[in-house]
C-alpha cells in the first residue's frame, strides 16, 4: 500500500480543479494510454477511474484559471477527440477524515482541513524537494531522503518538522483501493438549497462522524459538494444516500 503525504496546496499558492471526463469510444488500450499520461502529468493531484456517467476524474493544481486552461488544453490537444464531455469544480475547502472503520473504531475521529485562499509560503530548495519525495513514498527514512538530496539526515528532520507545522504536510495518509478489501468507493456530487452556516456545520458533523465517509469538499461549479464514502454493500450504499439527503 502507497503511504503519502497530504498537501495542503493552498499554502503553496496552488488551487484545485478538478475534471469530470466523459470519454468517447475508445479500446482500451487508448484508455490506458491517456490515464497514463494524467497519471504521469506534473500538474495533476490525483487521477480516478469511475463508473456511470464519469469514466475519469483528474485534479489539476494551477496558481490561476490562466494556468490551469493552459495545462488542460494541452491534455486536450494532446489526445483529440479522446474526450466527449466534461465539466469543471474548483474546491474550496477539502475535509479529510481517516478509515476508521478498517480498525472498527467509531469514534476520535479527527480531520484534516486543506484549504482556504491561496497563499504561497516561501519555500527553499530543499523543502520542495522534500515535498515531491513525500508526496510520492512517505514511507522513505530521513537517512534515505538526505541522501537523495545530498544534505545531512538532521536537516532533513528540521526541514519536514517545519513543514508540518506550518501546516504544508497536513497529514499523512494510505492510498487504498476499495475493491481489494470487498468495499466499493462511491462519491456524491450533489447542489445545495438555501445552505447556511448552521447547516454546513452539521454536514460538517455528519462526515466526522461517519466513519466510512474519508472526505468531504466545499466545490465552485457544477455541484457545491463531493462527498466520498466506502460502502460494504448497496444496501449500505442506499442508506448513506438517504442519511444524506435528510441533512
Amino acid at each position: 500500500t502507497q503511504f503519502i503525504a497530504i498537501l495542503n496546496t493552498a499554502k503553496l499558492g496552488l488551487t484545485n480543479y478538478e475534471v469530470w471526463i466523459q470519454l468517447s469510444e475508445l479500446p482500451e488500450d487508448k484508455k490506458k494510454e491517456f490515464i497514463d499520461y494524467l497519471i504521469a502529468h506534473k500538474s495533476t493531484r490525483w487521477v480516478a477511474s469511475c463508473g456511470g456517467k464519469i469514466d475519469i476524474a483528474i485534479a489539476i493544481v494551477a496558481e490561476n484559471i490562466v494556468q490551469f486552461n493552459a495545462v488542460f488544453q494541452e491534455i486536450l490537444n494532446h489526445f483529440p477527440n479522446y474526450v466527449k464531455n466534461y465539466f469543471i469544480t474548483v474546491s474550496s475547502e477539502f475535509f479529510t477524515y481517516p478509515r476508521t472503520h478498517l480498525i472498527g473504531e467509531q469514534e476520535n475521529r479527527e480531520l484534516s482541513y486543506l484549504g482556504g485562499e491561496p497563499k504561497r509560503v516561501e519555500l527553499d530548495e530543499i523543502e520542495i524537494k522534500i515535498l515531491r519525495i513525500l508526496s510520492k513514498d512517505a514511507r522513505m527514512p530521513t537517512i534515505e531522503i538526505a541522501k537523495e538530496i545530498g544534505v545531512t539526515e538532521n536537516t532533513i528532520r528540521a526541514k519536514i518538522k517545519r513543514l508540518e507545522q506550518d501546516d504544508i504536510i497536513q497529514t499523512y495518509s494510505a492510498i487504498i483501493q476499495a475493491p481489494k478489501i470487498n468495499l466499493i468507493h462511491f462519491e456524491i456530487l450533489a447542489t445545495t438549497q438555501n445552505m447556511t452556516k448552521e447547516k454546513e456545520k452539521e454536514l460538517e458533523s455528519y462526515c466526522l462522524l461517519n466513519p466510512y465517509i474519508h472526505y468531504y469538499l466545499r466545490l465552485v461549479g457544477k455541484y457545491d459538494i463531493d462527498i466520498a464514502f466506502d460502502a460494504t454493500d448497496q444496501e449500505h450504499f442506499q442508506k448513506t444516500i438517504i442519511e444524506f439527503r435528510s441533512r
